[in-house]
């Protein structure tokens, strides 16, 4: 999976996200050791130290947790990454929610515009 960074959001976030991602994904399963913080950085083109806060946050979240001076692995439980995975969700469709609102868009239409575009997938 190839890393995308956009110009016009902070650059750490995203790697946050992405780091997420992957391991809402399963290309980094539970109990899998996380590739090093130079290695992600290179593959993700950044600055290892923005590498390594990203990861740390990430680690703050519990989806990953460093074990001595072997690294970093991704967290062996199953029940907590699927629940850091719905937190995400909820936090997806809140915020699209409220950016429609902002739109005065109201509720019917929301609901319309999804049910719109689940049968054009």
């Amino acid at each position: 999976m190839q890393w995308i960074i956009e110009s016009n959001l902070p650059v750490h976030d995203q790697i946050v996200d992405e780091l997420k991602t992957r391991i809402f994904l399963g290309l980094y399963r539970s109990g899998d050791k996380v590739p090093s913080v130079r290695d992600l950085a290179l593959e993700a083109k950044v600055n290892p130290n923005t590498m390594q806060k990203a990861l740390a946050e990430v680690e703050s979240s519990g989806l990953i947790n460093t074990r001595g001076t072997s690294g970093k692995y991704v967290a062996n439980s199953k029940f907590l990454i699927n629940q850091a995975k719905e937190e995400k969700q909820v936090e997806l469709v809140e915020k699209f929610i409220y950016d429609l609102q902002k739109l005065e868009v109201d509720g019917d239409r929301i609901i319309n515009h999804i049910k719109e575009r689940l049968l054009n997938i």
